[in-house]
Formats: structure tokens, C-alpha cells, sequence
């Protein structure tokens, strides 16, 4: 979803530049209470004017550790001394991840820590350790001052961008408050937290001052009229953003190429491999999936060539993330067109 006469779109791909990062007081001392900064601040000298905050989920020491010698051997090294590109950064920090109630964090507390500077719940977003997951009333009085808000605060630009559904738990830390990560969706909130004062993830998404908005999740902006699943059949979330906003909004790289070439905008629009969205209905052009299921292939392929010396072999291989049935199956199909190219020996 692009903001005119800024960018954005929702089910496509890019980059973008997040303006804006501040220092974050920890729930342990609520004295320290973040207070935004006047918009008319000046820049210090020597400080970042822009930031970009990339989040990759599953980031532990043992991932990384994992990560830096299955590189090193990929170049012939043992592995171990070999240095991961972001590890040569001037400042590389370590930080804990985990929930106030969970020591195995989900995305939802963790990102909500690194947006309010608060630790929470598993489950939760943008609220304080004292609610209770999934009761929308619990959360009066717990609600905490999310970097996206201060963002705006600030007079900068505020931009969104995910490799998956733009109201999954961690985009939706940017902008949304929710005692539930699940409730993405209006009808994802069970009935008897209806009608309470809870918005779902979607309606706080089109209701946020963002300025850039690129990724997936159609499903949860739409009625069933439209190929969703809202309560209302006619919903139309992104056609009611862009009435209020004036904003524009597109599907496909095409589409998204055309409205940056008629504003001038020196961009290139790229699909980027894996980017799954995983609800194709009504995306006319799906700028993930199919690349996701090519790369899938490849993968077996890749697993059966590392391992062909033997005569028997049983290979798992794991297709992630939520209703990924589809993808399942078309990567499963892609490995078969591969093998119908092949020729073996008898």
C-alpha cells in the first residue's frame, strides 16, 4: 500500500529505509519512561539520519554459529574461522530473547521488546507483562509506546516490509496492540472477545500512519466476496485505506513498477526468492511463491546429490509456516517436473 505521494503496497517486494530509532527503557525501570523527542529536533552531528532495522527470526547463538561454519565449508574452509558479513559491523551486541512467562520466546513478546523496549508475554503485542493472552480487557492499562508511533512523532517517515504476512507477529510489532498474536483477523478473535474494544491486526494495519507497506496476508483484509475471510463478505479493507488516504495500493511487481515510474521514484522492483505469501487468491501474480517452490526443489535436488552414495535414503524436508499446504505440494510438483528431465543409470 503506497501513502501519495509516498510508496508502499501490500503483496509485493522492495526495500526501503525505516527513519527513525530511539533508546528504549526497560519494564524493570519504569521510571525511565521513553518520551518522544520534539519533530523539530535537530540532527547531532555524527548520527544516523535513517535506520533500517532487519529482523531475522531464529537468530540464537547456536543458529548463527551454525550458519557461519555451514558457510565457511560451502568455500572449502573447515568452517569455525569463517566470519559472517554482519559480524564485521563496527558494533555487533548481543541481546536476551525470551518472554516473561515462556523461556522459549515467540516472535510476538520478542519483536514487541525490541519496538517498546519493554519484555512481555508470549503471545502478546505492544502490551505490558500484565495482561492475560487473549483477554481484550486485560489489556486497559498495560498498553506500551510502540518505535512506530514515534516514528511518526518525530516527523519521519515510517515503512514496513515482510518476507510474510504483513499482520504476522513480528511486522505487526511496528504498529499494533493485540493480547493475542493470533488475532490477525476479525474472525480469528473468538466470539466471546468480540465487541470488546479490540481491534483485530488488519484494522489496526489500515488505521496506521505508515508511509511504505510491502508484504502478504491478503486474506485477512478481505471478505469472502474477495477471496477472504473477514466477518463481513464485502470487506475491503485496502479499497476503505485507500478512500480515507488517498494511498495507493497494488498486487503485482508490474503494477508496482508503473506507479514508481509515473512518480519518478528511482526504483527497481525485484520479486525476492522465498518470499511467501501463501493465499494466492486475489493476488493476480504472486511474487514469492512460485520462486519458493523452485528453490524447494532445488533443495531436494541439492540433498540428493550430497547424498546419492548410498542405496537407501530417507530425506525429510520440512516446507514452514502457516497453512503451507500449497507450497507443499507445488514444490513436491517441481521436483517432479525436474525428474522427468533426468536421466539414470540402470
Amino acid at each position: 500500500m503506497i501513502r501519495t505521494p509516498s510508496l508502499a503496497a501490500l503483496a509485493a517486494s522492495a526495500a526501503l529505509l525505516l527513519g527513525g530509532c530511539t533508546t528504549t527503557n526497560n519494564y524493570n525501570y519504569p521510571d525511565k519512561a521513553r518520551v518522544a523527542a520534539p519533530a523539530h529536533e535537530t540532527q547531532a552531528a555524527g548520527k544516523a539520519k535513517n535506520v533500517i532495522l532487519f529482523i531475522g527470526d531464529g537468530m540464537g547463538i547456536s543458529t548463527v554459529t551454525a550458519a557461519r561454519i555451514y558457510a565457511g565449508q560451502k568455500q572449502g574452509q573447515s568452517g569455525e574461522e569463517y566470519v559472517l558479513p554482519f559480524e564485521t559491523f563496527d558494533n555487533v551486541a548481543l541481546v536476551k530473547t525470551y518472554n516473561t512467562d515462556a523461556q522459549v520466546a515467540d516472535s510476538a513478546g520478542t519483536a514487541s521488546a525490541m519496538h517498546t523496549g519493554v519484555k512481555t508475554r508470549i503471545g502478546v503485542l505492544g502490551y505490558g507483562p500484565g495482561v492475560t493472552t487473549g483477554d481484550c480487557a486485560s489489556g486497559s492499562g498495560h498498553e506500551l509506546g510502540l518505535l512506530g508511533e514515534e516514528v511518526k512523532q518525530r516527523g519521519l517517515a515510517l515503512g514496513i516490509v515482510s518476507t510474510a504476512r504483513l499482520t504476522h507477529a513480528t511486522p505487526a510489532s511496528v504498529y499494533a496492540r493485540s493480547v493475542s498474536r493470533d488475532w490477525e483477523g476479525d474472525t480469528a478473535i473468538p466470539e466471546d472477545q468480540r465487541g470488546r474494544g479490540c481491534s483485530d491486526i488488519a484494522q489496526q494495519l489500515v488505521a496506521a500512519p505508515f508511509d511504505v507497506a510491502l508484504g502478504g496476508g491478503s486474506v485477512a483484509f478481505y471478505g469472502k466476496q474477495n477471496g477472504g475471510l473477514r466477518l463481513d463478505d464485502g470487506a475491503d479493507l485496502p479499497g476503505d485505506w485507500q478512500a480515507a488516504t488517498g494511498g495507493h495500493f497494488v498486487t503485482t511487481a508490474a503494477d508496482l513498477a508503473a506507479y514508481l515510474a509515473e512518480n519518478n521514484y528511482g526504483l527497481t522492483v525485484v520479486g525476492l526468492p522465498k518470499t511467501i505469501d501463501n493465499d494466492v487468491v486475489p493476488i493476480r501474480q504472486s511474487l514469492g511463491a512460485w520462486t519458493a517452490a523452485e528453490q524447494g526443489s532445488r533443495f531436494a535436488q541439492n540433498i540428493v546429490g550430497e547424498h546419492n552414495s548410498g542405496s537407501r535414503m530417507l530425506i525429510v524436508h520440512e516446507v514452514m509456516g502457516r497453512n503451507c499446504g500449497w507450497l507443499t505440494a507445488a514444490t513436491a510438483a517441481k521436483y517432479r517436473e525436474w525428474l522427468d528431465t533426468q536421466q539414470w543409470l540402470p
